[in-house]
C-alpha cells in the first residue's frame, strides 16, 4: 500500500482539469453540430453567450456530448457495485441500528442520471420561456465547468440523484481515466445521500477523531464513506487513482467546501487503512 500523499502524488498533477486533444475534438464537434437561428455555432465563446440568454443552447451542447456516450451499461453496473460497497461499509460501522436503517433507505433510493436529461428538467419546468440559469443548470455549471469536461460528478440532493459530468464519461470512453477513479467518484457521490445535510447530528466523530472542521464535514463525510467502502480492497492501483485530487486547492464558501487535495488524500488513506476502527460513533 502507498505510505501516504507523497507516494500518490509523486510526479502527478490533478487529472480533473486536463483536456486532451481527443477530448477537445469531441467538444468542438459537439459545438459545431449546434445550429441557432439557422446558423451554425462557431465557437465555445459564442455558445457561452447564447447559453446565458437561453438555457436551450446549453442543453443542445450537453445533448450532443451525450450522443457520443458508449458503454453506458458498464457505468450503471459500476454504480450499483459502488452502492453496494457503500452499504457494506455502513453495515460494518457501529452506528445505531435505527440510524443505519434510515441511511439504508436513502442509499437504496439514489439514482444515476445523465447530464442532458438532468438539465432538460429545467427546460420542462420553465416551458422553454426562461432567460438565464435555473438551479439544475447552475449546479451542472459549477460541478462540471462550463464545457462539462471536468473529470468529476455531483450529487443533487433535491432529487437524490448522481450525475456524471460528460468529461468523466468521455474520458472513460477514450481510455483516459481508470476504473478505480470512477469507483471513488461514484462512491463519494452516492455517499452524499447520507451526508451532514440529511443527517446533521450524526457526524461529530469527524471533528473529535479526525480533526475535520465543521465547515468541511459535508464533503469529508462523503470521502469517509467512499474510503470505508473500499477499505477491504485497498491496493496500489486504487490508491493511485486518488491522484485525481493532487494539487487541488482548499475551497471554502462556494459551491462546496473541500480540504486541500493532499489533505483529502491523506484523510482517505487513513480511513481506508483502519477498517477495524470504522465509525467509533459519537453523535
Amino acid at each position: 500500500m502507498a505510505s501516504g500523499v507523497d507516494d500518490v502524488c509523486e510526479n502527478q498533477t490533478s487529472m480533473a482539469q486536463q483536456r486532451s486533444p481527443a477530448l477537445l475534438d469531441l467538444k468542438q464537434k459537439s459545438i459545431s453540430d449546434i445550429e441557432w437561428n439557422g446558423q451554425p455555432v462557431a465557437s465555445e465563446h459564442e455558445l457561452s453567450g447564447l447559453a446565458m440568454q437561453d438555457i436551450r443552447a446549453k442543453w443542445h451542447y450537453f445533448n450532443n456530448l451525450g450522443k457520443q456516450r458508449k458503454n453506458w451499461k458498464s457505468v450503471t453496473d459500476r454504480f450499483e457495485d459502488n452502492r453496494q460497497k457503500v452499504i457494506a461499509g455502513l453495515d460494518r460501522s457501529v452506528f445505531d441500528p435505527l440510524l443505519k436503517t434510515q441511511m439504508h433507505s436513502r442509499l437504496a433510493q439514489v439514482k444515476l442520471d445523465v447530464s442532458e436529461d438532468f438539465l432538460s428538467r429545467d427546460l420542462q419546468e420553465m416551458n422553454f420561456y426562461f432567460t438565464g440559469w435555473k438551479k439544475r443548470g447552475h449546479s451542472l455549471e459549477m460541478a462540471c465547468q462550463h464545457d462539462g469536461l471536468l473529470l468529476s460528478a455531483f450529487y443533487y440532493k433535491e432529487e437524490n440523484v448522481v450525475i456524471l459530468c460528460p468529461g468523466t464519461e468521455l474520458r472513460l470512453m477514450l481510455g483516459e481515466t481508470t476504473l478505480p477513479s470512477l469507483d471513488f467518484l461514484l462512491s463519494h457521490e452516492i455517499s452524499h445521500a447520507i451526508d451532514t445535510r440529511s443527517f446533521p447530528d450524526d457526524y461529530g466523530f469527524l471533528k473529535t477523531q479526525w480533526n475535520i472542521p465543521e465547515s468541511y464535514a459535508n464533503e469529508s463525510a462523503a470521502d469517509y464513506w467512499a474510503a470505508s467502502a473500499h477499505s477491504i480492497e485497498s491496493s496500489i492501483q486504487w490508491e493511485h487513482s486518488l491522484a485525481l485530487f493532487c494539487g487541488l486547492p482548499e475551497t471554502s464558501g462556494g459551491f462546496a467546501n473541500y480540504l486541500s487535495g493532499e489533505d483529502r488524500i491523506q484523510f482517505i488513506l487513513d480511513v481506508a487503512k483502519k477498517p477495524q476502527d470504522l465509525l467509533a460513533y459519537e453523535p
